[in-house]
């Protein structure tokens, strides 16, 4: 375990990820009033592109997640901790907090199999 550790730090930052992520999926996630297109998504956290509330790494916020674009979209509400912020590039990640393990493993379920963290 604290090897796993070790190496999670050393690691890029796209290596550091846990678990699988798909890039660009269509859905939005929508916190603090507004909607922002998804960046990536996993099973653990999500990234939004187009982001433009002022957060901050550790702020705890509100999420509604839509993933898919038909009336087959997975829909969930949940709590999220932020844990980066980029206003360069106006993007935003955060983690699930409290995600129940059957909606996680929906969100898994999505991914599609050849998905590389960016």
């Amino acid at each position: 375990m604290l090897q796993d550790l070790l190496a999670r730090f050393g690691a890029t930052y796209s290596d550091r990820r846990l678990a699988r992520r798909c890039a660009d999926m269509p859905g939005t996630i929508s916190f603090a009033g507004s909607d922002y297109p998804v960046k990536d998504i996993s099973q653990r956290g999500f990234a939004v592109k187009r982001y433009g509330a002022e957060h901050y790494p550790g702020d705890r916020v509100r999420v509604s997640v839509k993933l898919g674009d038909d009336d087959d979209s997975l829909v969930f509400d949940c709590d999220a901790v932020v844990t980066w912020v980029n206003r360069r590039t106006r993007e935003l990640a955060g983690a699930f907090l409290e995600l129940d393990p059957a909606m996680r493993r929906r969100i898994s379920d999505s991914i599609p199999e050849m998905t590389v963290a960016k």
